[in-house]
């Protein structure tokens, strides 16, 4: 039997996921060489690079001095009436200032950093910065942050009920348990 073109005998015939005959493709360059580009030779590197140039411009808009104040406080205080309607339809008897949920029994108030800002931009840039399909990162990115968010807000529930119910606990969950977990 004749070797079909590019199979050696005793050697196994290359087949691509469909079952055709065929070998390794490398990509081609401008000038017609087969080097392979530096996304292909370090695609660890390249996506490294890409997150922290991204986180990088992330916290650089976020401390850009400017008015004076925070961006963000619109976020918080609706993140705040948020938890607290939340607190409300579990039975609680809280209310909403600005950014902090009150009870007769504790305070909370909600700041940067319980926002899940900073975690969702490290997960929209690692997306983005991920050797995936384009056409994949947008869902993935939109599913990603939606759940980042709703564990966020579980999360400011939680520590509101282990203030009501176990306030010398309430530091070691927030910042131990909670942070370590999220």
């Amino acid at each position: 039997q004749k070797p079909t073109r590019g199979h050696s005998p005793g050697k196994p015939e290359l087949r691509n996921q469909h079952g055709a005959a065929g070998g390794v493709r490398k990509a081609t360059g401008s000038d017609g060489s087969t080097k392979p580009g530096f996304s292909q030779r370090h695609p660890v590197l390249r996506a490294v690079i890409i997150f922290t140039v991204l986180m990088g411009l992330f916290y650089g808009l976020i401390h850009t001095p400017g008015t004076g104040r925070d961006p963000f406080t619109p976020y918080l205080s609706s993140l705040a009436t948020a938890v607290g309607g939340i607190l409300r339809l579990l039975g609680q008897d809280a209310s909403v200032v600005g950014t902090t949920v009150h009870s007769p029994v504790f305070s909370m108030g909600i700041v940067r950093g319980c926002d899940a800002i900073e975690p969702v931009a490290a997960f929209t840039a690692a997306v983005l910065a991920s050797p995936v399909a384009w056409r994949l990162k947008l869902p993935g990115i939109l599913i990603g942050v939606a759940g980042l968010l709703v564990v966020n807000v579980i999360r400011i529930v939680s520590l509101f009920f282990v203030g009501v119910h176990f306030p010398k606990a309430f530091d070691l969950i927030h910042l131990d348990i909670w942070q370590a977990a999220f």
